[in-house]
């Protein structure tokens, strides 16, 4: 009987895995310890007062934080080094208690915001942990912490008016997230880095809804600065990181990675020494993730830099009023996002890929890889029917799982509305990714019209893609566009924005956050689910407590008033509607103030003084250098950092105001309607607004996400459903660009920025049949090639040949590597490749050859 090919080559693989750990099995044996050697290992160990703890990532960062602000609070106030005054002679309770007076002094009571009584306990306790790993595991006098939460609670509170209240807890419930989601799908008019995010954030979006997981399960949480050692400096931290990276081998054999040839075979012919030294292997960060919010219009310099401190509490609660409540110090470099190199694409040979077969390809990020994922073809239950599809999703990455691991797995099933149904935005991501390893399943067809001979068939994924993650993150491409990432995962912040949007763009009174779906799962979960599988679900020890004092809807959800009177507590659904968040969603509530309005308002005193600042600065420098960027290079980055902090409080001032204009706009549209009923003026029919969108895939796709009838044959909700699989599959490997919009004066100051030059065009091109050899003056050279935008974008034009090179050096030219070769973008230039070997060699083909001048 012949073997299959891919049988005899896995037999292959596993044999030289074997022989391989084998050899490294009995070369370890070699090297095994001595008499001498265990006497020796155990002095040093009774020397050993103290073994640092398994820290989780999010631990390391807020002891590293909490460090850097005692270090500011010991230069400020001239206590000499940190270290030493952590040391018990000197770190005493009134040492402690000045240094919490000094927080809230610096960071609290700046704020415009009340700040919450907590965030100081927090304080308090990221200062008992740094206390405790500086001093060898010796803690604080109990004695003196109890006169210190005293001191908080009393002093504290009232002299800096701390707020000791609960924060809302709102709870998403089904039709909450029915909601969201169809905005998402045919009403939402941002604009997002790629498709691939609108389709992954929808399917973020339904796991966390019917497993209430939390977001770290499924994207990157981790901080930029969360896998290191917290208590060595940066300087110490990149010598640790480079002999860590020595250390790393490819899982399962015994050569190292590229570059440091001989490092791990070096090590192994060593003889073990044992030694008292920690020794820490920080984890591969996937790039920038501090920063402050995005803008509505999707600033490119800011994009996956979002506020990524997502601080946690006792309870795993982060979203208890933002920023408010974060006690991390993010100090990432904005615009860092934008130097990464331009990645391969999804399916082509990664630098895992080139490895050798018979090696085990390392997981490299703590998120939802391939490998979690297990789909099902099941045969047909019902005579006459079809098969079905089932999944189930490992979920391991949960808090605490350094310490006390519970990976959950959980089964989904086909729902009927494709817009609910997690299993065909699987499906789309995995056609998207070419991750199936059978060729054909190109298209979702083949998956709806199986008549398999077993019980069940698992559809295995190729091995190149089992260890990469599923929802991954937006970088920039060499020619100054967007393109999915084969290898980083989606940040938590990124979709925390995202999901905030969405919040904002229903005009909801409650901030939307991912703890809003976890917490609508529990409150779920309790009405049907014994106390056990609650547990397990939500992944709590069982008889915590944590479930009644974090996750609860505050908003009682049962009819006392009717069980009082003795009457059937169900029998309306008010209890129903009041305790969710719907109710209180209202889209007609605008996004932001208006311009006018805005500019009516009398200016804030430190905007003010902040610009003349700006402008003195500035003059000065031209007066002194002839230009700006010819200032040395520390001059010029306090200019920038300047702009950097008017920028900010222009924002700031912006959505403060912002948020009042929304709640008097709340307030007046509820007066209007009592007004209209006192006056007996009848409700007019407000048609439901039309959205034109810019993909003719997304206004194919709408229909059908948003058709929600069920009263269909087996045919017609199967077909309904390969057609939205198909057309997610299209949307996602297309990009939009944001639409034109009118420069007031109030934003005439940013005209020159990025992300006003991609708006400075008017897309009103001819129908044509193909791209022209010959563009016109305004065209782009660079959106021309970009086959992932509409084709009426592609030509677009610009009104003036100046916006049009801004456009270019800003979206475009910047993003291209120094001391490279160039590539024309245009289609019928594309064959030549990399032809151009000079900046300016590129810029004279342009002309040339296209009629397309840049700037010189």
């Amino acid at each position: 009987m012949a073997v299959h090919k891919d049988i005899a080559d896995a037999l292959q693989r596993a044999a030289k895995r074997r022989h391989r750990d084998t050899a490294l099995r009995k070369e370890a044996q070699k090297n095994a310890l001595v008499a001498e050697d265990y006497h020796t290992l155990q002095q040093q160990l009774n020397s050993t007062q103290f073994i640092q703890p398994l820290d989780a990532a999010t631990t390391k960062s807020t002891i590293y934080y909490i460090r850097k602000r005692f270090m500011r609070f010991c230069h400020v106030n001239k206590h000499g080094d940190w270290r030493t005054a952590l040391q018990p002679r000197y770190c005493d309770k009134g040492f402690i208690m000045t240094f919490l007076h000094w927080i809230c002094e610096t960071y609290l009571q700046k704020r415009r915001k009340r700040s919450k009584k907590k965030t100081v306990n927090q304080y308090w306790r990221d200062f008992k942990m740094l206390y405790r790993r500086c001093n060898k595991g010796e803690a604080v006098n109990p004695s003196h912490c109890e006169e210190i939460r005293k001191y908080i609670g009393t002093e504290l509170k009232d002299k800096f008016n701390l707020d000791d209240q609960p924060g809302s807890k709102p709870v998403l419930s089904v039709d909450d997230l029915l909601l969201g989601l169809t905005h998402h799908w045919s009403r939402d008019r941002s604009v997002f880095p790629t498709e691939d995010d609108r389709l992954d954030l929808p399917t973020i979006m339904l796991f966390q809804a019917y497993t209430a997981c939390r977001p770290a399960e499924l994207v990157d949480g981790t901080k930029c600065r969360g896998a290191d050692d917290p208590m060595l400096d940066d300087s110490d931290v990149e010598d640790a990181s480079d002999r860590a990276a020595d250390d790393v081998v490819v899982a399962g054999g015994g050569k190292s990675l590229p570059g440091n040839s001989g490092t791990s075979n070096r090590k192994m012919n060593q003889k073990w020494k044992p030694t008292t030294m920690p020794r820490y292997e920080p984890e591969p960060e996937s790039g920038p993730n501090a920063g402050s919010s995005l803008d509505d219009s999707l600033d490119v310099n800011l994009y996956d830099s979002v506020f990524d401190s997502n601080k946690e509490s006792d309870d795993g609660e982060s979203d208890d009023g933002g920023d408010g409540d974060d006690t991390s110090d993010i100090e990432c470099d904005e615009n860092d996002v934008d130097m990464l190199p331009p990645e391969s694409k999804v399916g082509q040979p990664t630098t895992t890929d080139e490895q050798d077969d018979d090696k085990e390809i390392m997981r490299l990020h703590k998120a939802l890889c391939y490998e979690d994922i297990v789909l099902w073809i099941v045969r047909d239950p019902n005579s006459g029917g079809r098969d079905v599809l089932a999944m189930e999703v490992l979920f391991r990455h949960h808090k605490g799982v350094d310490n006390k691991p519970k990976p959950t797995i959980f089964l989904f099933r086909e729902n009927p509305l494709p817009i609910l149904c997690p299993i065909s935005h699987i499906l789309a991501r995995a056609i998207r990714d070419n991750a199936v390893d059978v060729d054909g399943f190109t298209h979702a067809t083949p998956f709806f019209s199986t008549e398999i001979g077993r019980a069940a068939t698992k559809v295995n994924w190729k091995t190149s893609m089992l260890k990469t993650p599923v929802f991954r993150r937006s970088v920039r491409s060499a020619a100054g566009g967007w393109e999915k990432s084969s290898t980083d995962p989606m940040k938590y912040s990124a979709y925390a924005f995202y999901l905030d949007r969405i919040g904002s763009d229903l005009g909801s009174e409650d901030k939307w956050t991912s703890y809003c779906m976890r917490r609508g799962n529990a409150n779920a979960l309790l009405k049907v689910a014994p106390n056990p599988v609650v547990d397990q679900v939500m992944r709590h020890d069982p008889m915590t407590g944590c479930l009644a004092n974090a996750y609860l809807n505050r908003r009682v959800g049962f009819n006392t008033q009717d069980a009082y009177l003795e009457r059937d507590p169900s029998a309306d659904g008010l209890t129903k509607a009041f305790s969710h968040m719907s109710i209180r969603c209202n889209p007609e509530v605008p996004r932001t103030i208006p311009k006018a309005e805005l500019a009516g308002l009398p200016p804030d005193p430190e905007v003010v003084q902040m610009t003349r600042e700006v402008k003195e600065t500035a003059i000065k420098l031209r007066q002194q250098y002839g230009l700006i960027k010819s200032a040395p290079a520390d001059v010029q980055d306090e200019y920038k950092r300047r702009r950097c902090d008017l920028r900010n409080a222009e924002k700031a001032f912006k959505e403060n105001m912002t948020k009042e204009y929304q709640e008097a706009y709340r307030r007046r549209m509820h007066n209007e309607e009592l007004e209209r009923q006192l006056n007996g003026v009848a409700v007019e029919e407000k048609a439901e607004p039309s959205v034109e969108h810019q993909l003719s895939e997304r206004t194919y796709l709408q229909p059908i996400l948003c058709d929600f009838s069920t009263d269909m044959g087996l045919e017609e909700i199967t077909g309904r459903k390969i057609r939205a699989i198909d057309g997610m599959v299209r949307l996602a490997s297309c990009r939009e660009v944001r639409r034109p919009q009118s420069v007031s004066p109030y934003d005439a100051s940013r005209e020159s920025s990025s992300e006003m030059a991609e708006s400075k065009f008017v897309i009103e091109p001819e129908p044509f049949e193909g791209i022209p050899l010959l563009l016109g003056k305004t065209q782009c050279i660079y959106c021309v090639g970009d086959e992932r935008l509409a084709r009426k974008t592609r030509l677009r034009k610009f009104k003036r040949t100046q916006h049009m090179m801004d456009h270019v050096e800003s979206v475009h030219l910047r993003h291209e590597e120094k001391n490279t070769t160039f590539v024309c973008r245009h289609p019928k230039c594309r064959h030549l490749g990399d032809f151009l070997p000079t900046l300016d060699s590129f810029k004279n083909h342009v002309r040339t050859v296209h009629g397309v001048k840049l700037r010189e």
